[in-house]
């Protein structure tokens, strides 16, 4: 009986040195076929190519046109005087003496915004709202998905 297992045990181990020995390079699984190319369906001419990146699901008028700040990228802050004359003047408008602490460029329910925090306005609070290029005014509310603009007069 051991003489079997013995044998059996040889015959194993002459067959994997076996195996081994050939010259077997690993090849590579074939790729599978390319998929059937699509033609690209042209551009309509009625929308022009404005260079703003749309994510999907969002309409290009929204992030682009009159809503598009100049020289916008996200989180980037901005000094006071680089800001547009509406944004200025709606900002003095709504908050006559407020000192401004700092100005971001933000991306606000698909809009490109400043994002403005005040230092000290109410009793030393920090005050902070949105405003866009346009001059209007939407306030901070963290917890809800849809903010009451004001437009600045």
């Amino acid at each position: 009986m051991k003489r079997n297992i013995l044998i059996a045990l040889a015959l194993l181990l002459l067959l994997l040195a076996v195996g081994c020995m050939k010259n077997n390079t690993p090849k590579p699984t074939p790729a599978p076929p390319a998929a059937i190319a699509t033609p690209a369906v042209p551009a309509s001419p009625a929308a022009p190519d404005t260079g703003v990146i749309t994510p999907p699901g969002t309409d290009a008028g929204t992030i682009a046109g009159e809503n598009a700040i100049t020289g916008f990228a996200e989180g980037e802050t901005v000094k006071e005087t680089e800001l547009n004359e509406k944004v200025r003047t709606a900002i003095k408008q709504a908050y006559k003496d407020a000192k401004i602490k700092t100005i971001t460029f933000a991306t606000y329910l698909n809009d490109q915004v400043y994002h403005v925090v005040l230092d000290g306005t109410t009793a030393g609070n920090t005050e902070q709202f949105y405003v866009k290029a346009d001059g209007t005014i939407v306030p901070y509310e963290a917890n809800t998905d849809a903010p009451k603009s004001v437009q600045a007069p």
